[in-house]
């Protein structure tokens, strides 16, 4: 007969197994222990490929914000320069020199 873990998991005497039943036993108990270690590992190895995707994404974005911080400063350093004096006769500040 061969034993699944739902019939296993009913059993509350395994005095009256034979050697042979206790062997399908403890081979069905191994081979779910199996299983749920496989399950575990997926798990946790979606777990790792989500976080650094995360990470990833994160480099990205900081990296992303560190461009436009420096393109503001430049910008504010533009701005906040002594005006020229072309820049006083036309009224106009021209950043992008």
């Amino acid at each position: 007969m061969r034993y699944n873990l739902d019939d296993i998991l009913r059993m509350d005497n395994f005095d009256n197994l034979s050697k042979y039943e206790m062997i399908e036993v403890i081979i069905a108990l191994k081979d779910n222990l199996k299983y749920y270690k496989y399950q575990r590992d997926h798990h946790q190895d979606t777990l790792n490929n989500t976080i650094n995707g995360l990470k990833n994404e994160i480099q990205l974005l900081n990296s992303k914000v560190d461009t436009v911080n420096k393109q503001n400063s430049n910008i504010l350093k533009k701005v906040f320069k002594p005006l020229t004096i072309m820049e006083r006769i036309k009224g106009k500040i021209d950043i992008n020199k």
